[in-house]
């Protein structure tokens, strides 16, 4: 939940730099994070947050997502795959997307789980095998 905070408050920041699309970015990850705990009053205040910036149809308590399989995956968590994917460290898309180390690797933990696989390799491969279809 402190995350998800902190990400609201990097948002707003981001807002105020007049920088939208990284204040979507923000906001998408803690709507994610909220939507992941079942925080309901934080996914309705993100929702709102989002709508205002103009995106419609983020995200919904209880959705019909599934739980596992490439179509469980979150934006927040399709966002670290394609930056892994692309090659790069932790670190390195933690910087490109604006968060923490700790955060891409929760994410890649989630990611592996609801994939069942267990390694970067395995992952472009899905990746690859998601894309061409």
């Amino acid at each position: 939940m402190a995350t998800g905070i902190a990400l609201e408050d990097t948002a707003q920041e981001a807002q105020n730099t007049r920088d939208q699309d990284r204040a979507v970015r923000f906001l998408e990850s803690a709507l994610d994070l909220y939507l992941n705990c079942g925080a309901r009053h934080d996914v309705t205040r993100v929702q709102r947050k989002l709508c205002r910036l103009g995106v419609t149809q983020a995200g919904s308590l209880g959705a019909d997502r599934p739980t596992s399989g490439w179509e469980s995956l979150t934006s927040a968590e399709l966002r670290v795959v394609r930056a892994i994917v692309d090659g790069r460290t932790n670190k390195e898309a933690a910087s490109i997307l604006f968060l923490s180390p700790h955060t891409v690797d929760s994410h890649l933990r989630r990611v592996f789980a609801k994939l069942n696989i267990n390694s970067r390799v395995e992952l472009t491969k899905h990746f690859i095998t998601h894309e061409a279809s």
